[in-house]
């Protein structure tokens, strides 16, 4: 580890005032070195006391604009926040700024939003810096990049030549992250497009709210990027600024790259902007295609009612033909069939009807018969007018339901 972790490890630190503490904090003075502190996961805090802090602090007489840098790193539940950057503090040199990273893994939205804090104290005098870098996770590709120039004789040179150097390093190294944040959800977002405009309103293809809430979550990936960038280039103008104020010679390679990294990040600005327009754009025509699908299913229906309205009609007629001719022919069959059973004999002498004294059995099976009949079709008949009659709740059941409500209703 470098020997800027002697001031976090393990989240201790030596008895304030301890001589120990002082050699570590002059050592660290004298060598020019950045201190990098971050935290744990984005939502928990930093790896550093503020004990610890109030030492350096209160030790290399920094700005109190440190504690407010290090609130921005609280550990909190909930992503809050994600658009809020503080401005720059030109007692001492004091900002955040946004940039994207990607978690590398199997998540729904890899790439996210992370925040860096920087602190740099300059001693015109003696041309010394004090450095305090903060930084969301642990995972801090600018550190190595930072420490690995400093190893070298040309990047310790270049730190004392030039103090505003090490941001052209920060910042250059953050800008580029923007272009696959951008590009990933921009992607997704041409995903849902193409999905939408392919669909034929007849199609089966699946197409619910769901994708209006995938576009919704993609058009907030990018509502704080705007307010992010412009932070950015307040930023850049103020270093812009501070360098011509501290120094008199303007090192032209640190202000080509202000100038760069702030072109570049209008760049970025103007492809926020169609970015919001086009996720507004792609949720409006999922709208649009859920209300003409909609449209075109209840025409479809309405189609249907009216063939089957159709085919009813020629389904009554046609019982209605049946059941006149049934009538005609009914009696004539019943008469038929009557007179056709053994109950009934032609006498030849006497040349009159003889009736079968067992013709009761007939009118016993016949009577109950129908009677079974008639009370299951009057049973049928009044299950399906209770059904429709609306349910009425009494008196003391609207009292228990009011009262439940009472009790479950936020105070």
């Amino acid at each position: 580890m470098s020997r800027d972790s002697q001031l976090s490890l393990n989240g201790a630190f030596l008895a304030p005032g301890s001589n120990a503490e002082l050699d570590i904090l002059d050592l660290h003075y004298d060598s020019n070195v950045p201190s990098f502190f971050h935290q744990i996961s984005a939502l928990r805090p930093l790896n550093i006391t503020y004990a610890m802090l109030k030492v350096i602090v209160d030790y290399f007489e920094m700005s109190h604009y440190v504690y407010n840098m290090a609130r921005c790193f609280e550990g909190r539940s909930e992503s809050i926040g994600a658009a809020y950057c503080p401005p720059l503090r030109v007692q001492d040199l004091c900002y955040l700024y946004k940039y994207a990273a990607n978690k590398h893994g199997k998540y729904a939205y890899p790439w996210v939003i992370r925040q860096t804090g920087v602190y740099q104290s300059y001693d015109k005098r003696t041309k010394r810096s004090v450095w305090l870098v903060m930084n969301s996770n642990s995972d801090f590709s600018a550190k190595s990049q930072i420490l690995e120039c400093l190893l070298q004789s040309h990047g310790r040179t270049q730190m004392a030549n030039h103090p505003l150097w090490l941001h052209t390093i920060l910042l250059t190294r953050h800008i580029l992250s923007w272009s696959g944040y951008c590009n990933y959800y921009e992607s997704s977002l041409e995903e849902i497009y193409n999905d939408v405009a392919t669909t034929e309103l007849d199609s089966p293809q699946f197409l619910d709210h769901g994708m209006t809430l995938r576009t919704s979550a993609l058009e907030k990936r990018f509502l704080p990027l705007p307010s992010i960038f412009q932070s950015w280039k307040r930023l850049l103008d103020g270093l812009r600024s501070m360098q011509c104020s501290w120094f008199d010679d303007q090192e032209e390679q640190v202000a080509t790259t202000f100038r760069n990294v702030r072109e570049e990040i209008s760049a970025h600005s103007q492809n926020s902007a169609y970015m919001l327009d086009l996720a507004r754009s792609v949720r409006q025509q999922i709208s649009d295609t859920l209300s003409l699908k909609k449209q075109h299913v209840s025409q479809e229906t309405s189609n249907g009612v009216a063939t089957l309205t159709k085919h009813t009609a020629s389904d009554s007629r046609a019982v209605r033909n049946i059941t006149i001719v049934t009538l005609f022919y009914l009696p004539f069959s019943f008469v038929a069939t009557f007179m056709g059973m053994n109950f009934f004999a032609m006498d030849a002498g006497s040349k009159e009807v003889q009736v079968s004294r067992r013709l009761w059995i007939y009118f016993l099976i016949a009577v109950p018969l129908t009677g079974i009949t008639i009370m299951f079709t009057m049973r049928d008949m009044l299950r399906t007018l209770l059904g429709r009659i609306r349910y009425v709740p009494r008196v003391d059941e609207e009292r228990v339901i009011g009262h439940n409500l009472a009790v479950l209703a936020p105070q």
